[in-house]
Parts: structure tokens; C-alpha cells; sequence
């Protein structure tokens, strides 16, 4: 619990850096499952992944203004 609370203060006062981070490691984890069941690596969603991340720092930076 501890470690979660150490996250939630890190995202408050980094949220881009917080982001990139969850991106990179969802990635890594999701990319390393992929390869073990299926033997092969789809790059088809990267693009998905792209618009999500854009999105995320969107409403991070528009937040951060108020």
C-alpha cells in the first residue's frame, strides 16, 4: 500500500513523466505476454497506443492550467 501511495505522489508532482512511465511499462508487460503465448509481436496497435497517450498528456496539460 505504500508503494501505491509513493506512485500517487510521484504522478501529482510529475504527470507527463508519470504517463510515459505506465505507457513504458503496460507496454513491456503487454509486448512480453504477446510474445509468450503467440510466439510473435503485433505492432498494430501501436497507433492506438499513440492516441491514448496523446490524449492522456492532453487532458494532463489541460488540467494543469486551471
Amino acid at each position: 500500500m505504500k508503494m501505491y501511495k509513493n506512485w500517487l505522489n510521484y504522478s501529482k508532482e510529475h504527470p507527463y513523466k508519470s504517463i510515459l512511465i505506465a505507457v513504458f511499462l503496460g507496454s513491456i508487460v503487454g509486448i512480453l505476454i504477446e510474445y509468450l503465448i503467440n510466439r510473435d509481436i503485433v505492432f498494430d496497435g501501436v497507433w492506438a497506443l499513440i492516441t491514448v497517450v496523446l490524449l492522456q498528456l492532453y487532458f494532463v496539460r489541460k488540467k494543469s492550467k486551471k
